[in-house]
């Protein structure tokens, strides 16, 4: 099927990227390469894993705190570590970490966005009628467009363009 060959030719990209980054630790597009294989790992749901890529470079960024670039902390790293999280039905850890985004990003000048991300999906952590796909699907795209994630709503979610090839 063609789901099958989608997910054997991520699977098989992931192996690439793996080598790749294995082999040139140095080279200078070894933070591409990385974010290619945690997007590579969310396609192929290998949560697990993407989760473990995200989480150092929240710990790498969260050292930066000054000159990190917020949409790089949400679009790079928070909004997909949530939506992996909740993809994974890892709702005890997509929680703590929202915790620790309100305790490491207050009185910063990437508070007011990173809150608000944080805060929308506590807000989905025990609302009943939005799946995690459907929900964490378009707040992807809806990040990705620049709609500020505090205005998101659940009309809004439904209606949103589908930039995501998961069945919702």
């Amino acid at each position: 099927s063609l789901e099958d060959l989608m997910k054997d030719y991520r699977l098989k990209q992931v192996d690439a990227l793996k080598k790749y980054i294995a082999e040139h630790p140095e080279a200078k597009d070894v933070k591409s390469a990385t974010a290619l294989l945690t997007q590579s790992l969310l396609m192929a749901d290998q949560f697990d894993e993407a989760v473990a890529l995200m989480e150092k470079k929240y710990e790498a960024l969260l050292k930066e705190k000054d000159s990190a670039e917020t949409m790089d902390l949400i679009r790079g790293c928070v909004a997909p570590m949530l939506t992996a999280l909740l993809e994974s039905r890892k709702k005890d850890k997509a929680a703590a970490f929202i915790a620790r985004i309100e305790k490491d990003w207050t009185g910063t000048k990437h508070a007011k966005q990173l809150l608000g991300v944080a805060e929308h999906f506590k807000k989905q952590l025990n609302t009943p009628g939005i799946g995690a796909g459907r929900f964490c699907c378009h707040i992807g795209v809806a990040i990705a467009a620049g709609i500020s994630a505090c205005t998101l709503t659940p009309k809004l979610l439904t209606s949103s363009a589908t930039a995501c090839d998961r069945p919702m």
